[in-house]
């Protein structure tokens, strides 16, 4: 079984607990992060191995 975790929204609570607990749980196959500040996504998507989001659908 695999998941794809979507997180809205790139402060700290994603940095120091959702993306952390998220890249340590075996289930999760991908992170993906989205921020109305891209750099900010693309940040946090570099420390975790995820992927960024543009727009939301």
């Amino acid at each position: 079984m695999s998941i794809k975790v979507g997180i809205i929204g790139c402060g700290s609570i994603t940095k120091f607990r959702h993306a952390p607990e998220y890249k340590s749980n075996q289930y999760v196959d991908e992170i993906i992060f989205y921020d109305r500040n891209i750099e900010r996504a693309r940040e946090l998507a570099n420390m975790f191995g995820g992927s960024v989001a543009q727009n939301l659908p």
